[in-house]
């Protein structure tokens, strides 16, 4: 018996390790796609503040659209960086 437990251990240990860096990967995307979001609104924010739009009707949608124009392309480009398979 401990012959057979002894050549599965192995392979439990192999998954166990892939999973847990799986997962690692999985929430260090997350958290990396949140905090370059954060940092893509302030500066959108800033440079749009920058312009100086006449009236805050207007400023308020530039900065609207602009940051879920940026948070969207930058989410979507880096969550298909995070499946892709590189090699």
């Amino acid at each position: 018996m401990d012959g057979e437990t002894g050549r599965y251990e192995g392979l439990c240990d192999t998954f166990y390790k892939q999973q847990l860096g799986g997962y690692a990967i999985g929430q260090s995307v997350t958290v990396a796609i949140t905090i370059v979001n954060i940092v893509i609104r302030s500066f959108c924010i800033w440079l749009i503040k920058m312009v100086g739009y006449k009236t805050i009707s207007a400023e308020i949608a530039a900065i609207t659209i602009t940051i879920f124009v940026a948070t969207f392309f930058n989410t979507a480009i880096l969550l298909l960086l995070a499946d892709a398979d590189l090699s």
